[in-house]
């Protein structure tokens, strides 16, 4: 029959995620999102479209400017037909079809057309569904999709290759749709290497170079000014053209605890380089997601295809030594640990049963519930609850042996003879 976590939710909104190659401007992020505004306005059913290009710095979930996340309102209602009988079978459960002129497109088919429009734009990933169903995915695996894999590891080139073969190895399976792999790409740094002798000879220990070159290429908050209600930070640091260029960085003058006053590049190196654009971590390990989502399927069918692809992948990984692992996440999981919690507390809840049936159960209840009381000697306010729960405590004790072991006892004793008689 298949099985999924979470049924398929209708909103009335739909979410579309762009991400663009990291390092994209702007400029070109911005002409990407109106393309992709203008394609979906197209729509029919599309009433109208609202998009934010990044996130701040300080964001939860910071984003660059390559990320575009468009909302999209619709309207998907009926056009109802007059009259009293219409009335009175829309309000007959069931016979809601007969009350209609014309029904709207279904879910299904409206996301089919949005998802094809926008896969079209090129040069994009692209990420489609709705804004409580991408909220609900994020808080179960931390990203927006239905089916997450995540590649743990140190080395981030090896992540690179095992993330990119697993995105190809399961670009082909039946209904997998919105298939991305986390950018990872190589970009422009300027990177400052101190040569520990040459600090160490003008009095500089490797750490005092830090809050110095902060000021200079990071800023450094000196003030704040007031403007009306509203605070401003004043920032003090160097200009665009001094920041950018490793000539001018290594002329940077910095002064020493002796007074004596040296430039950069007589104590460290500027190298020109590149690196990560961004290193994601996950309980302080370094990890790569290839993230898709399932359209027309159920979701486990879809994910027990996508697990034996990954066989190869996690025997590779196991190879590398420990901290190497392929973790599959996202609904699936949830839907397993919510498949074996439901088990473990039904079996718990049968024995449960069985034992409320069992006057044990209950003359056990009772002690649980006088137990705070039992243990409440000399507190303030128990002075009569507390004698009280004890006298009560003593006689379902008594009760309980007599129920179990004298009454018994008696019954054999006393009933037997009156058998035999």
């Amino acid at each position: 029959m298949g099985g999924e976590f979470l049924p398929e939710f209708q909103e009335g909104t739909y979410t579309v995620n762009l991400q663009s190659v990291p390092g994209t401007s702007l400029e070109e992020s911005t002409r990407i999102a109106r393309e992709c505004e203008g394609a979906l306005l197209e729509i029919p059913e599309v009433v109208s479209v609202s998009r934010r290009t990044g996130r701040a710095e300080l964001d939860e979930h910071a984003e660059g400017v390559q990320t575009s996340e468009l909302d999209i309102r619709i309207d998907m209602q009926d056009k109802l037909s007059t009259g009293w009988f219409a009335w009175l079978m829309r309000s007959i459960p069931g016979l809601h079809d007969w009350g209609v002129e014309q029904r709207g497109r279904g879910h299904e088919e409206l996301l089919g057309e949005i998802r094809e429009r926008v896969t079209r734009i090129p040069g994009v990933q692209v990420n489609i569904g709705q804004p409580i169903s991408h909220r609900l995915d994020h808080v179960l695996s931390g990203v927006r999709a239905q089916v997450v894999l995540k590649v743990f590891g140190q080395d981030l080139q090896v992540l690179r290759e095992v993330s990119q073969d697993v995105y190809d190895s399961i670009s082909d399976i039946d209904r997998v749709v919105d298939l991305q792999l986390e950018p990872q790409v190589e970009v422009s740094q300027v990177r400052i290497q101190v040569r520990r002798d040459e600090a160490m000879r003008v009095g500089l220990a490797p750490g005092d170079l830090a809050p110095l070159l902060e000021t200079a290429y990071r800023g450094r908050v000196v003030s704040q000014i007031v403007d009306g209600e509203m605070f401003h930070d004043l920032v003090v640091w160097y200009d665009e053209g001094a920041r950018n260029s490793p000539e001018r960085i290594q002329e940077t003058i910095l002064d020493t605890p002796s007074g004596r006053r040296v430039s950069l590049g007589q104590v460290a190196r500027v190298v020109d380089t590149s690196g990560p654009n961004t290193i994601y971590r996950e309980q302080v390990e370094r990890r790569v997601v290839v993230q898709c989502n399932v359209a027309g399927r159920d979701l486990s069918r879809v994910v027990r295809d996508i697990e034996g692809r990954l066989v190869p992948f996690k025997e590779r990984l196991g190879r590398l030594g420990a901290g190497y692992r392929l973790e599959l996440s996202g609904q699936y999981r949830a839907q397993q640990e919510a498949t074996w919690r439901l088990a473990w507390l039904g079996g718990l809840s049968v024995v449960a049963i069985l034992l409320l049936l069992k006057q044990c159960l209950g003359a056990c209840t009772s002690f649980v519930g006088l137990f705070p009381l039992l243990a409440g000697a000399g507190e303030v306010g128990k002075e009569i609850l507390h004698p009280l729960a004890v006298v009560v405590f003593g006689g379902m004790i008594s009760t309980t042996l007599l129920d179990q072991l004298v009454t018994p006892a008696l019954y054999w004793r006393m009933g037997r003879r009156r058998l035999v008689s």
